[in-house]
């Protein structure tokens, strides 16, 4: 899965595991600039699949959007470093 900023200077790439692990769902994202490589990346574990990455270029955040058994639309935020935002 990813996505990029409108100008393509900003990519996000996540790679997740579709069978859980200690009742999670692991993955993998990585923020890359064009111009100066890799940014970050981190590990992190979700509670549902994820189903889209939206990047906030406002705000340098990006958002892993999950969706729960009910259908109910849940996300995790990340910060421009990578760290979950409060």
């Amino acid at each position: 899965m990813n996505t990029r900023d409108e100008k393509s200077l900003v990519y996000f790439v996540m790679f997740y595991s579709e069978a859980k692990i200690k009742d999670k769902f692991p993955a993998s994202i990585a923020k890359i600039h064009r111009t100066d490589g890799l940014a970050w990346s981190i590990n992190h574990s979700f509670d549902q699949l994820p189903e889209q990455l939206i990047y906030f270029p406002d705000t340098s955040e990006l958002s892993v959007r999950t969706k729960n058994a009910a259908g109910e639309v849940l996300g995790v935020v990340f910060d421009k470093n990578g760290k979950v935002a409060k």
